[in-house]
């Protein structure tokens, strides 16, 4: 009898430790589920303004395309001729709002990457994992 109780339990522990080591990967396989989440999210919201900024940017093509004429001040197509006015990049309406975001989502990004890291890395009891 204290065999089989021997054996009942080894295998109880066995079990349990194999219970723990699926808990484990379900975990960390969430965790990086919502990692992904998060990234995509902050990259989703990033792209709006740089949308808009590449919109402004072919403004002037798409308007002498359609055979208008580019009022390069007002920023508009016009059918009056306009004179061309050299414009660097950073004056196109929206680039400072892109420049922005697309420097918000990369360091979001590794934030994410690294609050996330950070949490794989903490013991049971910091984590919130109560077993």
């Amino acid at each position: 009898m204290v065999r089989v109780g021997a054996v009942v339990a080894v295998h109880w522990t066995a079990t349990l430790g194999q219970k723990r080591t699926e808990h484990k990967e379900e975990h960390c396989h969430h965790m990086r589920l919502l990692r992904r989440l998060l990234v995509l999210m902050v990259w989703v919201l990033a792209s709006w303004p740089i949308y808009y900024f590449l919109g402004a940017l072919w403004a002037p093509d798409a308007c002498l395309d359609h055979g208008g004429s580019f009022d390069y001040r007002l920023w508009q197509c016009s059918q009056e001729t306009q004179p061309y006015i050299n414009i660097a990049l950073h004056e196109i309406p929206g680039f400072w709002f892109a420049a922005g975001s697309l420097v918000l989502a990369i360091a979001g990004t590794r934030l994410i990457k690294q609050l996330m890291a950070s949490q794989d890395r903490l013991p049971k009891s910091e984590s919130g994992n109560m077993d």
